[in-house]
Order: C-alpha cells, then sequence, then structure tokens
C-alpha cells in the first residue's frame, strides 16, 4: 500500500459502465483501485444516494470530481433516461463518457471482444434494435477517438 503524504489528496477514478452485466467486473476495477492506496474509486450506481432517480445529475456530478475515466463496455447500451437534458437520448454511460471527453479526462476504454464465448447469455444482448445501433455506434467511435483495448 502506497503511503500519502502529509495534505496530499487521493486522485478519484470514474468507472463508467452498464451495471447489471458487468457487475462483477465492475467490482473487480474497484478492488483494485482500492488496493493502490493513493485513488478513490467513483461508481455511479455503487454509490447512488439511496432513493435517487436521476442518474445524468449523479453521474455527470460524479464526472466532474473525477481525474481519471474509466469505461467497461459489452453488448449493453445502458440506460436512457428521458429528460430534456438528453435530446438525443444517449444512455447515461455515453453521457458520462462525453462529460469526461469535455473535462478532457484521461480516458481508458475497454471494450469486450464480441466472439467473447462467456458473454453468450441472452440477458446480456442488446434486444431492442434502436439501443443495439446507439451501442455500435458508441463502440465505433470509441475506437475512433481513443486507443482502446479489449477485456
Amino acid at each position: 500500500m502506497v503511503l500519502l503524504m502529509a495534505g496530499e489528496l487521493k486522485r478519484k477514478i470514474f468507472v463508467g459502465s452498464t451495471e447489471k452485466d458487468l457487475r462483477p467486473h465492475r467490482q473487480r476495477i474497484r478492488d483494485i483501485i482500492n488496493n493502490f492506496g493513493y485513488f478513490e474509486p467513483l461508481m455511479m450506481k455503487e454509490d447512488f444516494p439511496p432513493g435517487t432517480t436521476d442518474a445524468i445529475t449523479i453521474s455527470l456530478n460524479m464526472i466532474d470530481e473525477a481525474d481519471i475515466y474509466i469505461g467497461i463496455f459489452a453488448r449493453r447500451y445502458g440506460y436512457v433516461q428521458s429528460d430534456p437534458r438528453n435530446p438525443d437520448e444517449l444512455s447515461v454511460s455515453e453521457l458520462e463518457y462525453n462529460r469526461a471527453k469535455e473535462r478532457n479526462l484521461i480516458r481508458l476504454c475497454f471494450i469486450l471482444p464480441e466472439e467473447e464465448a462467456w458473454f453468450n447469455d441472452d440477458i446480456h444482448i442488446e434486444s431492442n434494435a434502436t439501443s443495439a445501433a446507439k451501442l455500435a455506434a458508441f463502440k465505433t467511435r470509441l475506437g475512433n477517438e481513443l486507443i482502446t483495448a479489449p477485456f
């Protein structure tokens, strides 16, 4: 464990992803971040105040606190909050990425390769055609804007 010097603040790392399908991976990333000792994980779903329904506000506020953004993406586009602030009906995950980009944060993105056999459970595959198209476009965009890595 790394000891912090007096007055030194922990760097905050926001972890963005869909939650239902990637819960164990999110927890593993949280554990890794905590093990370093000098980073603090910010996790949208896990750190949500109880009873909160405004995912956009909470998520974007967390991104505004973050120093680094980690995104993990698989086969779900994620929750789309119907809200006047979201006229393009983007997922909260894509809104988080957009805010991280606007803030010029270090962005580390990991994408599950389509051929991964362990992830073939139907519950994890985006079934809505519109969301599936948005997910494909988002992944393409990530590949064009960043160097991404499989996980």
